[in-house]
């Protein structure tokens, strides 16, 4: 159940408290009020225990990254700047909730300023097939200008999610922040991963991700830079949470702020 559903049977239950209150002291009330409140109400608590107490099919390991994280028609993802010696990259750590492979591409453009410029600080689409309930990191090169290095960076955040095998079952209830939708773009025909640093991708409602840029790092990034996507852990394994574990603490500590499209900070 997603968050929103959440809230609407959440509410619903409020309501009805405050139904069962008033139509049992109220001397003309129906006996239909009396008791369609209280049972809407308890109807309610039964439907969120349930949501917030079943277990999952599969471990959430997204958790072990950062929270919270984002989401696009099931499939979750985490953005995570990281460095290594001098060179920085942006890690897309990602996990399907359903059990059928999916294809996704995010999007990440630098926020437009109170100018409606926007900082060179590179804008990203990045394109990977996950199988289901997997989860793996795509790690990509990233050259940051020296101005901009160390400063907090607004981006905004989009993604394109499809199945064509359809989703299957739903193996993780925990959704994400909800991000709106990237145009889609033409595959690239590479199965695994293909990204680019390139020119602006229209965005729809994009939710908003401030990140700190690494400091102490290339300015540019060779041509022969390797692009990784790894498959961390998928259903069969041990399911542990060590791929979870085994992230440096560091690299949480990049992602200040997530917010919601609306600009509000969750």
């Amino acid at each position: 159940m997603g968050e929103s559903a959440k809230a609407v049977v959440a509410l619903v239950m409020i309501v009805g408290m405050f139904g069962s209150a008033l139509s049992w002291m109220m001397d003309d009330s129906t006996l239909g009020a009396r008791l369609g409140f209280p049972a809407a109400a308890l109807g309610s608590l039964g439907v969120l225990i349930w949501s917030l107490t079943r277990k999952d099919r599969a471990p959430d390991l997204l958790r072990g990254v950062t929270r919270p994280y984002f989401e696009r028609d099931g499939f979750c993802f985490a953005i995570v700047p990281a460095t290594t010696d001098r060179s920085a990259r942006l890690d897309i750590y990602y996990q399907n909730r359903y059990e059928r492979p999916c294809r996704a591409q995010v999007v990440l453009n630098p926020s437009q300023q109170f100018f409606l410029n926007r900082r060179p600080v590179g804008s990203f689409r990045v394109e990977v097939e996950c199988e289901g309930g997997a989860f793996g990191v795509i790690s990509m090169p990233w050259g940051i200008p020296a101005p901009f290095q160390g400063q907090i960076q607004s981006f905004d955040v989009a993604a394109h999610v499809e199945y064509p095998g359809r989703r299957g079952r739903l193996l993780r209830y925990q959704d994400g922040l909800h991000v709106g939708k990237a145009r889609k773009t033409v595959w690239s025909g590479v199965l695994t991963v293909a990204a680019a640093t390139g020119g602006m991708i229209v965005l729809s409602k994009p939710a908003l991700v401030k990140l700190r840029l690494p400091s102490d790092v290339d300015e540019s990034v060779p041509e022969d830079a390797p692009l990784i996507n790894q498959t961390l852990w998928r259903p069969g394994d041990a399911a542990d949470g060590k791929a979870g574990s085994t992230l440096k603490p560091s690299l949480r500590d990049d992602l200040l702020v997530s917010d919601g499209p609306d600009g509000r900070t969750s």
